[in-house]
């Protein structure tokens, strides 16, 4: 497989993190212990969230605890302005049915505080995977019109 057409995890990542105060401080210091190179922005609510959106982002960050802009919210806002940018969810609290409707609604993971130690790994996997849904997609766009030619 040549690189251009192998997954991968940008040399720094770019993260937009919709999260309380506290949280925040939570989730800035793994990505740090963790060693990842992140370029991270912070979003508080709903407006500076959509304002945000407008820069170009790999992965996002929601706090499920955060008053202000619902899950759905987050994500829809997302695809409307079809934008392929993951969302994990990150919650203070262990809740497995939080945890099963998160992923059911669109999000890409759910992280909570007895597993904060594997965000960094669910971060990469889930960029990592988003890449290769990208190339994939390239690929079948390429495809079809390869055989649109050949029509």
């Amino acid at each position: 497989m040549s690189d251009q057409t192998k997954a991968s995890i940008p040399e720094v990542i770019k993260v937009l993190i919709l999260a309380s105060n506290s949280l925040l401080s939570v989730v800035t210091d793994i990505l740090e212990k963790a060693n990842l190179s992140v370029n991270w922005q912070y979003a508080a609510s709903q407006e500076e969230y959509y304002d945000l959106l407008g820069n170009r982002f790999d992965l996002v960050l929601y706090d499920a605890s955060l008053d202000g802009i619902a899950l759905t919210e987050a994500i829809a806002s997302l695809s409307v302005r079809e934008l392929n940018i993951p969302l994990i969810v990150i919650n203070g609290e262990t809740s497995i049915p939080a945890a099963v409707t998160a992923i059911k609604t669109g999000a890409a993971d759910y992280i909570s505080q007895t597993d904060w130690a594997k965000l960094p790994q669910a971060i990469n996997s889930t960029l990592l995977e988003t890449d290769f849904l990208c190339l994939q997609s390239q690929c079948t766009r390429d495809t079809d019109q390869q055989l649109q030619k050949l029509i």
